[in-house]
């Protein structure tokens, strides 16, 4: 997958999800500020895999895609998870609902660097 594929296929997916929490933050009545933290943060975080597994793809080393593979996926999880503790603290919500939009997109971002990773291991 070339970069320029990448950064549309990113951008359409980031647009999806944002128009829909656009969408979602008219008729609701919880403030829906950490989701668009969260896809900011999602956005960042699928470029620098992409770049990464990019990076693994062209080493002479066999098991480097496997290898950053495993340590991109258990560092966007803790990342998530400082993410959503570092939120909690800050801005103190009244209620958990916020974690549901977070949750949402992390497993639309996943899937979208799944499905990427995949096509890119495949060329």
């Amino acid at each position: 997958m070339t970069q320029n594929k990448f950064i549309v296929q990113l951008f359409s997916i980031s647009l999806l999800v944002v128009t829909c929490t656009v969408i979602t933050d008219l008729f609701s009545t919880i403030t829906l500020d950490f989701s668009y933290i969260s896809t900011s943060f999602f956005i960042l975080i699928s470029f620098v895999i992409y770049r990464l597994i990019a990076f693994s793809l062209k080493s002479e080393n066999p098991n480097l895609f496997s290898q950053v593979f495993l340590l991109v996926t258990f560092f966007k999880m803790m990342l998530s998870i400082l993410l959503v503790i570092i939120y909690f603290i800050i801005v103190r919500p009244t209620n958990l609902y916020f974690v549901i939009p977070f949750l949402i997109n992390y497993a639309i971002f996943t899937v979208f660097e799944v499905s990427f990773m995949i096509k890119m291991a495949k060329q």
